[in-house]
């Protein structure tokens, strides 16, 4: 069976952390990735249209990513096996 993964990394002004959340199919793990996306981009104000170095933005299938200047913002889905888990 396998487990979806979504990878949360933080490293602004505001904080430097780095969380995961887990889910049984890749389509509610998506819609979170999604939904913090593009929170995080109203939030922050970030004009997409602009794209350079030290401003973008992207949003694939499983991953995505915000740089403001020094502040960077990343999430990915990656698919684990759950092995063992349950064996005794």
């Amino acid at each position: 069976m396998d487990i979806y993964v979504l990878k949360y990394l933080e490293d602004s002004d505001d904080r430097c952390e780095a969380r995961t959340e887990l889910y049984a199919s890749s389509v509610p793990a998506r819609a979170a990735m999604e939904a913090a996306y593009a929170s995080t981009i109203k939030l922050l104000r970030f004009d997409t249209s602009l794209q350079r170095e030290d401003h973008k933005c992207s949003f694939t299938g499983h991953t995505a990513l915000i740089i403001n200047g020094m502040d960077y913002y990343s999430w990915s889905i990656e698919a684990q096996k759950l092995r063992g888990l349950l064996a005794g």
